[in-house]
């Protein structure tokens, strides 16, 4: 009969997904602007150099001096010997600015850090000049190129489990159109620092392309998310559609007995409204009550490295969460949750389900990363096809139920051509953040409002 129950249970499992859609455009129109088009030296001592782009630069600055149209300061360029910053807290603060991005304090919203920060890794390793110097400020800022491929590659390799308890999975695929052709430096890089694969498509017989790869998605999103190309996204000029497909399926360390959920009111940013709340009574959580935010809250999964965080400010006005979510960085969030200490508690928490989509484009143009998007790019590690960004989509579900939580994301770039007290009683019954991390580590991250 116990054995019955915890099985439905397990049937009844929340998922979460994400997934991010790079596409890529040629920067030619057609062949004859290809064949005319000069040739890209992809012949490259080192893959990560970027002197010749440099002194391309220094060059055109020498030579607008000597005809006095400049008067520029000298800049020592001596490489910074100052160690990167933490890249776990860098990440974190990229994790909520994107969210603050991407949705208003009004509405419920989830993403993946670990999707898109990766999909974008790819492409900023192939990138040079301004283009690449945009991406590793946003994915690493103070940083260098070579901290950026370590930690997302790193991050892909150490992520995917798969066990009883816990399942995670990650998947790198560039679709790339049958006339397009990589530089043999950048397949194999992609290949062994992110287990990116690669498959030849006809990207012309664009219902045909956008099936195949949705399949993908379907699949690698354990059904939760189905579609994420639509074919008329797809150009004449599509060289690649890279996609990042992530899922998660975590077990709570104690479930919630659905017996003991109730409904009641939560007070969120829009008004009162009556939902499902879950119960477990006195089970130790780590608590933090006592900092700036307001109530911290930490839920662990039967893998003691993967947690479920709330963070929900003080105050009951809308305002309160807004001015806290605006305010929040990635060491902040750290420093709460390393001094949360474990309390005898009755819970009450929400039972929620979210789906998301965000135009990656607009919000990484807020943050300062464009001219991927323009014709301007130079991803000339990539190709010695000139491309560039025409969109970038991210998609993400979660659900957290009483026995755990299951995730998915998924990300696709589109590349074109260019042309703390005892027996504690603690209630989420307001706006709160949230996520789910490993170690310090933020997979997904949201709101419930």
């Amino acid at each position: 009969m116990l054995n019955s129950y915890f099985a439905q249970l397990r049937m009844r499992m929340t998922f979460a997904f994400f997934v991010i859609l790079l596409l890529i455009l040629s920067a030619q129109a057609n062949e004859n602007q290809q064949a005319e088009a000069s040739p890209v030296n992809t012949n490259y001592d080192n893959f990560y150099d970027i002197k010749d782009g440099d002194q391309i630069l220094d060059d055109r600055i020498k030579q607008l001096e000597d005809e006095d149209q400049i008067a520029i300061c000298k800049i020592d360029k001596t490489p910074s010997t100052l160690a990167c910053p933490s890249s776990s807290s860098l990440s974190a603060s990229l994790a909520l600015s994107l969210l603050r991005h991407a949705s208003s304090a009004s509405k419920s919203f989830v993403l993946s850090p670990v999707s898109l920060g990766p999909a974008l890794a790819i492409l900023h390793d192939g990138a040079r000049g301004m283009t690449q110097r945009e991406l590793t400020d946003l994915l690493l800022p103070g940083c260098t190129i070579d901290d950026v491929t370590n930690h997302y590659s790193s991050l892909t390799q150490s992520l995917p489990s798969t066990g009883r308890d816990i399942s995670f999975t990650i998947a790198n695929q560039l679709f790339m159109n049958e006339s397009f052709s990589f530089t043999k430096n950048y397949e194999n890089h992609i290949k062994t620092r992110y287990n990116a694969k690669i498959e030849a498509l006809n990207l012309m017989e664009k219902a045909t392309s956008a099936n195949r790869i949705n399949e993908f998605v379907k699949n690698a999103t354990n059904g939760k998310i189905e579609n994420i190309i639509n074919p008329k996204a797809i150009s004449d000029e599509a060289a690649v559609i890279q996609i990042n497909a992530i899922s998660f399926r975590g077990e709570w360390e104690t479930v919630f007995r659905p017996t003991f959920n109730q409904s009641r009111i939560f007070y969120g940013a829009m008004g009162e409204r009556e939902i499902t709340f879950m119960q477990q009574e006195h089970e130790y959580f780590a608590i933090n009550k006592d900092n700036d935010f307001g109530t911290a809250l930490l839920m662990p999964y039967k893998e003691k490295e993967y947690k479920f965080f709330a963070l929900m400010p003080t105050g009951s006005d809308s305002s309160s969460f807004e001015q806290k979510r605006m305010e929040m960085t990635g060491e902040q969030l750290f420093n709460i949750f390393s001094k949360a200490e474990r309390i005898s508690t009755t819970l009450i928490f929400p039972k929620f389900k979210i789906e998301s989509q965000l135009n990656g484009s607009n919000v990484l143009s807020k943050m300062g990363v464009s001219t991927m998007f323009t014709d301007k790019a130079d991803f000339s590690k990539i190709s010695d096809t000139p491309i560039w960004i025409s969109n970038v989509e991210h998609k993400a579900t979660v659900e957290v139920n009483e026995a755990g939580i299951e995730a998915s994301a998924v990300t696709a770039n589109l590349w074109e051509r260019q042309c703390r007290s005892c027996s504690l009683e603690l209630t989420f019954d307001r706006p709160f953040l949230y996520g789910i991390t490993r170690n310090n580590d933020i997979l997904f991250i949201g709101q419930f409002v």
